[in-house]
C-alpha cells in the first residue's frame, strides 16, 4: 500500500466537507485521487457531467452505460471490474474499481478508478464524504432538519419608528 501523507488526506477531507459547487468537489477529488492513488473519473448523475483526470479517459460505451442509472443505481457497494468480473458487455480496458455515490437512498453518481488500488478503505471514506456533501448541497432545506425553522426576534427589532 502506498503511504499517503496525513496532511494530504486531511486536506482532501477538509475540501470535501466545504465545497459549495458540485463540479468543484468532484474535480478536487479526481485531482487528489490522480495524485495519490490512481487516475479516475466521476460521473455526477444530477448534472450528467463526467469529471476525469487529464491522463484518464473512459471508453465511450462506459460513458453511455454510466449515464443510464438503471445499469447501476441499485448497487450498494463497490465492484472491482476485470476480465474475470465483467459488468455486462462493457470493456473497461483493464481493471477498474467502480464506487457508487449514494446517501440516504439517493444515487448521486459513480467513481471509476483505473486499476485495482490497494487503498480501498481510504477511497471508500472519500466516496462517502463526497456523497454526504452532495446530499447536503442538493437536498431541500426541509429535508436537512426534522424540526421546523423558528424565527425569533427581539421586541426592539420589531418596533417601528412612528
Amino acid at each position: 500500500m502506498r503511504k499517503i501523507p496525513l496532511e494530504a488526506f486531511t486536506q482532501i477531507i477538509r475540501t470535501l466537507n466545504t465545497f459549495t459547487n458540485t463540479g468543484d468537489g468532484a474535480q478536487a477529488l479526481i485531482d487528489w485521487l490522480n495524485e495519490h492513488i490512481a487516475p479516475s473519473a466521476i460521473y455526477l448523475s444530477q448534472s450528467g457531467l463526467i469529471f476525469s483526470a487529464r491522463n484518464f479517459t473512459l471508453p465511450d460505451d462506459v460513458m453511455i452505460w454510466l449515464q443510464d442509472k438503471d445499469n447501476w443505481q441499485q448497487w450498494e457497494t463497490s465492484r472491482q471490474v476485470d476480465n474475470n468480473n465483467p459488468v455486462g458487455s462493457l470493456d473497461f480496458e483493464g481493471d477498474t474499481l467502480l464506487i457508487p455515490l449514494r446517501c440516504d437512498g439517493i444515487v448521486y453518481g459513480m467513481i471509476c478508478l483505473d486499476g485495482n488500488p490497494r487503498e480501498s478503505s481510504q477511497i471508500l471514506i472519500l466516496a462517502a464524504l463526497l456523497s454526504e456533501r452532495l446530499h447536503h448541497l442538493e437536498a431541500p432545506m426541509e429535508v436537512l432538519s426534522d424540526e421546523p425553522l423558528e424565527l425569533v426576534a427581539s421586541a426592539d427589532l420589531l418596533e417601528q419608528d412612528t
